[in-house]
């Protein structure tokens, strides 16, 4: 149970950063660009909410597997005698990349919710 854990979390938590990043971006991009407003879907009010729904559903799941991976990697560590152990050295990374991605998933999210649309928008025109 602890391995799948820690080979969930290796892949899971870096796609669940980039699925969020590229979702976001491509929404704010396609505001920016004034196709949302045109189209008449949805409104600026909406996308904020959305991102920061989006951002803050991210974080929970990224962290979760981040606590869970991190105490599969110490059951691991523990239940093995010597640390050349692939297993051991697996849970490791994975509990490593799950905390680095979380961190890196928390500030893009506090970058797309805290910084005004007009900074954002502004690479885009």
């Amino acid at each position: 149970m602890q391995s799948a854990t820690a080979w969930t979390a290796l892949f899971a938590v870096p796609l669940i950063w980039m699925l969020h990043l590229v979702v976001c971006l491509e929404l704010v991009s396609t505001a920016c660009a004034g196709g949302i407003t045109q189209s008449g879907e949805l409104p600026w009010d909406e996308v904020e909410r959305f991102i920061a729904f989006a951002s803050a559903l991210a974080f929970a799941v990224c962290l979760a597997l981040a606590i869970a991976t991190g105490r599969a990697w110490r059951r691991i560590a523990s239940q093995v005698s010597s640390k050349t152990n692939s297993a051991c050295f697996v849970a490791w990374c994975s509990a490593t990349a799950a905390v680095a991605f979380t961190g890196a998933l928390a500030l893009t999210s506090c970058v797309l919710i805290a910084a005004p649309f007009d900074s954002i928008c502004a690479p885009f025109h």
